[in-house]
């Protein structure tokens, strides 16, 4: 369960990671 969690929150920070790029981009 914690593994679960971990790997969601991985996830989660890099697609928030990538779109502030993109938003840092077309901005």
């Amino acid at each position: 369960m914690r593994k679960l969690i971990a790997e969601f929150t991985g996830t989660a920070f890099i697609t928030a990671a990538v779109i502030g790029s993109a938003i840092m981009a077309t901005n």
